[in-house]
């Protein structure tokens, strides 16, 4: 991975975390929602979903959009989170 496609998967990975923090208080992190998924605390396609509806409402390019989705989706089954690709695929149409 070259430094500019690490600094945009960062940059993904922050947007992400602002919307943990703007829909779970501020003490929310990327790693604490990663732990609570594991732990059974979250719905993986709830928050996805939910994830495309803030990303909708910031008005970014469809491609844009689904790009970070990816991300998310690839860095939660990164963390041994499962996320079934046909429960996915219809999350994201």
């Amino acid at each position: 991975m070259n430094a500019q496609t690490a600094n945009e998967y960062h940059a993904r990975l922050l947007n992400y975390e602002k919307f943990l923090i703007s829909r779970y208080g501020e003490d929310m992190s990327i790693d604490k929602f990663v732990i609570g998924l594991k732990e059974g605390k979250f719905d993986t396609y709830e928050v996805l979903s939910d994830y495309c509806i803030y990303l909708q409402d910031s008005n970014i390019h469809t491609t844009t959009l689904k790009q970070r989705v990816v991300t998310i989706r690839n860095f939660l089954e990164f963390n041994d989170i499962d996320i079934s690709p046909r429960k996915f695929i219809k999350m994201t149409l």
